[in-house]
């Protein structure tokens, strides 16, 4: 059995999600740029939405992949058949495909890291330009290659990294360098994030090793960011680490308007599980347009209230047993990163 440890279990996550709320209030509290207050509603969900996952995380989901397996390919359909019509089902039967033939493919996933290298390389070479040179083009360049390169490239890392760590490397250097261009910083977040897990649940990483990793990734995501920001056709007075708290209060404020104009029982009713990019029509509601992000809880509170909301629970559970399968049993520490 794995070792037990705080900085990869499932509740890390509402620690660190209660944290992010709490310098975005501060942050909001404190600097002239933002200058918000939240309300009382906000607070309400957030607290809501923790103790949902919270609650999740004490139940355990008995094993049925057959059953999983027809659940997200429904999901699939739902989600990305309004925005890429044939290519939707295309998706759900490589998805199928795939976990037919996963003992045969599982020892070759490398390869699928290749794959969404160049999936990425040839999405990048298609958009005409570097996104992170012009961000104007980062929303255009979200295109189903797009999505099958980053899925597969993470997904190749993940099950590479435990049989053989140096060409996992290679690939994590390669597919984050493209990614990069892109100039989204939460999907190098994830791939760090993938990597750290991965890393310490199975032992090969030192507390000291785990936190000097972090602190390069998280400089070299802040500089993404505030180059990126240097490229808008914005200008912008403040530093790097002030850009940091400002996104955050900035998300916090957000998410603080979705709650207002959700009330408690939401707005779309069921209808933004059919879109694959929920940020565009979250920015239409909080800001008037723009690729807004709220959170993972503030979809949720847009579509369906307090009621949606009480989905974190799955998310809590999900989490949860993934968590204990890969505690006991190391093959499973992929699924769970």
């Amino acid at each position: 059995m794995l070792r037990r440890t705080p900085l990869a279990h499932p509740v890390g996550f509402a620690v660190l999600f209660f944290l992010f709320i709490l310098v975005g209030v501060v942050a909001n509290h404190v600097m002239s740029d933002l200058a918000h207050d939240v309300s009382l509603r906000f607070a309400a969900y957030v607290l809501t939405g923790i103790g949902f996952y919270a609650l999740g995380t004490r139940i355990r989901i008995p094993p049925s992949p057959r059953a999983l397996l027809a659940l997200s390919l429904i999901l699939l359909i739902i989600a990305t058949v309004r925005e890429y019509g044939p290519w939707a089902f295309v998706s759900a039967t490589i998805v199928a495909a795939i976990y037919w033939q996963w003992n045969t493919l599982r020892p070759r996933l490398h390869l699928a890291s290749i794959a969404g290298i160049v999936l990425l390389a040839a999405n990048l070479f298609a958009t005409g330009s570097v996104p992170l040179l012009e961000p104007t083009l980062r929303f255009s360049s979200q295109t189903i290659a797009f999505v099958f390169g980053y899925s597969l490239l993470f997904i190749g890392v993940a099950f590479t990294f435990p049989r053989d760590r140096r060409l996992a490397a290679v690939l994590t250097v390669c597919g984050g360098s493209i990614l990069m261009l892109y100039g989204f910083r939460s999907y190098l977040l994830v791939l760090v994030l993938l990597l750290g897990i991965s890393w310490w649940m199975q032992g090969r990483a030192s507390a000291r090793t785990g936190i000097g990793a972090v602190a390069v990734a998280c400089i070299i995501i802040v500089g993404i960011g505030y180059v990126t920001t240097l490229l808008l056709p914005q200008q912008w007075h403040l530093l790097p680490h002030e850009l940091v708290a400002y996104r955050i209060g900035f998300t916090t404020h957000m998410l603080d308007i979705a709650c207002r104009e959700a009330g408690w029982w939401g707005i779309f009713h069921g209808s933004l599980w059919t879109h694959a990019a929920t940020s565009p029509i979250v920015g239409s509601v909080v800001a008037g347009g723009g690729n807004i992000t709220t959170t993972v809880i503030g979809p949720l509170i847009l579509d369906g209230g307090i009621l949606e909301l009480s989905l974190m629970s799955v998310l809590g559970s999900i989490m949860a047993t993934l968590y204990e399968r890969a505690r006991s049993t190391p093959m499973h520490v992929p699924y769970y990163a």
